[in-house]
């Protein structure tokens, strides 16, 4: 089984997360993970659970608890060994025969440090694969309780220490370039942190950028002085004056080829079907993705197709160049990238791939056996990018490569895959995105808050991430889905709005986030663009469905969608078809979990669906259905709340309660009375276990409705009303 704690505290077994009851129990299963196998008395849990004030029954209770947890955790995993051992002083975790995820982390970054001087690719590697184990801060929501704190504090700080020698190892290698991003990052996220500012300002230097090099120290020097009365550390100082003289031995070059310092090319050929360079990379526009470029590396090198799908905007073609940008050294004729998102043709493919390629075409042959002939003998990465409206022309061309031209790796960006058979499809998701209400640390941290920040600072130099603006910027990341176009889009407006001005105004994203750069293509230049590129491609089953999807606040199971958004045109028999299409040209995420699947659209995307569904009349009808379907259901799960279905009751209502609060608000202001006081009346049982606020909310103002004190359903939203006050 697989103990998680470099994150929320979680249980898998066989891949599958394992649901661990009542809060005390998890609290109970943090406190003895935090300790590892030590033993941890049953005084020590009571006082956990408890505080200094427990109940008479608090060891019967404790008791109980710890039975629960080890049936849950048996329940998921039958097989597998008990986790937690009673000994006679108290309770531990059982270690020897299960996976502690801080403890493969401990191990990879120990090798990590070994071969950090002899072989830094080598440390990078073993590096990666420690912090690839981290989901969020150590713990989670859990990690200021007493008896977890200083291991959560412990491991946190190992995974900075972590994150601060990949960057050391990266620098070593000459990867100068690569770190100055998130150095940006982390010295607006710790100020204080003299290591970074030492490693940022060698990277600038190495980059060619002195002067910037030397305003980093200017800087740190300055906030030194104001805040704590010191100087910088003698070996920052030390590097300062180095820099000011041009010490020779900073100069570390980097490990590829370049050429003036620009992007990486593509080797030189003497003949004229010599692959294009690389386009240029973008600073800081690959946060985040560190370990999928690393995984992607290895799969070009052990398949000969695959495709980067995901959202408009998510930054697939970025990842494409940076994949093609780290693995062109795997490849003897190097890399060509052939751009498809001007060509409007399926049948133009092989002529736009021609030209990428620098081919003549000669009049004795097909266009087609001109690439397939040039490619035969190639040992060579082609990268085919933006082909979700080209699928007709690229497919066929694809599947004819890969069957003729056996050295050829083929990776292509769609918003949809090209369904051939080998094909390996890699989904790019959305950023990492801080918490709400995260500090400015956190912000920083996570790869979406440090995106909107490096961007900010690009466009408003005076722009700081501070303590009281970090919430704000937690909250644009979370409304703008961790899209790193949107991110970029709303960084770029904070030259003329404040942050708080920017969050109050983003229900209107598709007015507000307009004016991309110069140097994206026209469906990149605003956020309404990249929507309606993905719209435009679909069948009108389709655009029907994505339009009544948006009626969903939160994530759905597929039995909603078919009693909420089938109807003319959409027979019942279609809509999952319909769906799963939808999910394949990634305007659809689908959620799985613990052997359930769910489905969601971004915000971005219900905003855009929901504009659709009013512009075409059924808005009021689909709300309708929407409102009528979550009281059924809350009618249906209620008074299970009580009894041997509790716990799938109560995790079925948490899962629908975003809807469940849509559904109300629509029939309160729709002056709907009858279902009005179903819905609350309906989780009364469950609130006994879940007392929510909102919910009491709902019932004091249906009993307030004209003509509800006559309904029969009355009583039963009066008890919800009372048993709130």
């Amino acid at each position: 089984m697989q103990l998680r704690v470099l994150g929320p505290v979680e249980v898998a077994a066989d891949g599958r997360r394992v649901t661990v009851g009542s809060d005390h129990q998890r609290l109970i299963l943090a406190v003895l993970l935090a300790a590892r196998d030590r033993v941890v008395s049953a005084d020590r849990l009571i006082d956990a659970v408890w505080g200094a004030d427990p109940p008479p029954s608090a060891r019967k209770s404790l008791h109980t608890h710890v039975s629960r947890l080890r049936r849950a955790l048996a329940v998921a995993a039958p097989d597998h060994v008990e986790v937690v051992v009673t000994e006679p002083d108290g309770y531990r975790v059982d270690l020897e025969r299960h996976d502690l995820d801080a403890q493969h982390f401990e191990a990879a970054l120990a090798r990590a440090r070994r071969s950090l001087d002899a072989d830094p690719e080598q440390a990078v590697h073993h590096l990666d694969e420690a912090l690839s184990l981290w989901r969020g801060p150590a713990f989670g929501e859990l990690a200021e309780h007493a008896l977890v704190r200083a291991e959560a504090v412990r491991l946190d700080g190992l995974r900075s220490a972590a994150v601060a020698e990949r960057i050391d190892a990266q620098l070593a290698m000459g990867d100068h370039r690569a770190v100055i991003g998130d150095l940006e990052a982390a010295v607006a996220a710790e100020p204080l942190a003299e290591r970074h500012h030492g490693q940022l300002m060698l990277a600038l230097y190495r980059s060619g950028r002195q002067a910037e090099a030397l305003e980093v120290y200017r800087r740190l020097q300055q906030l030194l002085s104001e805040e704590v009365g010191v100087d910088p550390s003698p070996e920052v100082r030390e590097l300062h004056e180095r820099i000011l003289r041009q010490d020779p031995e900073l100069a570390v070059p980097r490990r590829p080829t370049t050429t003036g310092g620009g992007p990486e090319v593509a080797p030189s050929r003497p003949d004229d079907d010599a692959p294009t360079p690389l386009v240029d990379r973008q600073p800081g526009s690959l946060l985040g993705r560190d370990d999928d470029v690393v995984a992607l590396v290895a799969l070009v090198a052990d398949t000969s197709l695959v495709t980067l799908t995901g959202a408009g905007g998510v930054g697939k073609s970025r990842l494409a160049e940076e994949v093609a940008a780290e693995a062109r050294h795997r490849f003897e004729d190097g890399v060509v990238v052939c751009g498809l998102a001007a060509v409007r043709d399926p049948s133009s493919v092989t002529a736009a791939l021609i030209e990428a390629l620098g081919l003549q075409h000669k009049g004795d042959r097909s266009p087609e056996e001109t690439v397939l002939a040039a490619l035969g003998s190639r040992h060579l990465l082609l990268v085919l990018d933006n082909c979700e409206h080209l699928l007709d022309g690229v497919a066929p061309l694809v599947d004819r490569i890969c069957g003729r031209c056996p050295h050829v790796v083929i990776l292509t960006t769609s918003r949809e895959y090209l369904h051939l058979s080998g094909e390996r499809v890699w989904e790019v998701t959305p950023l990492p995105m801080p918490r709400r209400d995260a500090s400015a640390a956190e912000v920083a941290a996570s790869p979406a808050g440090a995106l909107l920040c490096l961007r900010a600072r690009a466009v408003e130099p005076s722009f700081e991430l501070t303590e009281a603006n970090a919430p704000t910027i937690a909250e644009l990341c979370r409304r703008l889905d961790g899209i790193p176009l949107a991110i970029e889009l709303a960084a770029a407006r904070i030259r003329a709005l404040a942050p708080g001005e920017l969050a109050e105004r983003i229900d209107h994203r598709f007015q507000v986030l307009t004016g991309g750069s110069h140097q994206e293509a026209g469906r990149h230049r605003t956020l309404q663009a990249v929507v309606d590129w993905s719209y435009e491609l679909l069948t009108d089953a389709e655009a029907r469905l994505f339009d009544r999807l948006s009626v969903f606040a939160g994530a759905f199971p597929l039995i909603a969608v078919e009693r909420v958004c089938a109807g003319d045109p959409l027979v019942d028999a279609q809509v999952a078809g319909v769906l799963a299409e939808l999910v394949d040209k990634s305007l659809v995420v689908v959620d799985r979990q613990e052997g359930s699947v769910r489905y969601r659209l971004l915000d971005t995307l219900r905003a855009y669906g929901a504009q659709r569904l009013a512009a075409s009349g059924a808005d009021e009808v689909i709300r309708e259905a929407h409102a009528t379907y979550h009281v059924e259901l809350a009618e249906e799960l209620g008074p299970r709340a009580r009894g041997p279905d509790e716990q799938a009751a109560l995790v079925r209502i948490d899962a629908a309660i975003d809807d469940l609060r849509v559904a109300s608000t629509w029939l309160a202001d729709a002056g709907v009375v009858d279902r009005s006081l179903r819905l609350p009346a309906a989780l009364h049982d469950h609130l006994t276990f879940r007392p929510r606020d909102e919910v009491f909310a709902w019932a004091e103002h249906a009993v307030e409705l004209p003509g509800a004190a006559e309904h029969q359903a009355y009583p039963g939203a009066m008890a919800t009303a009372a048993r709130g006050m």
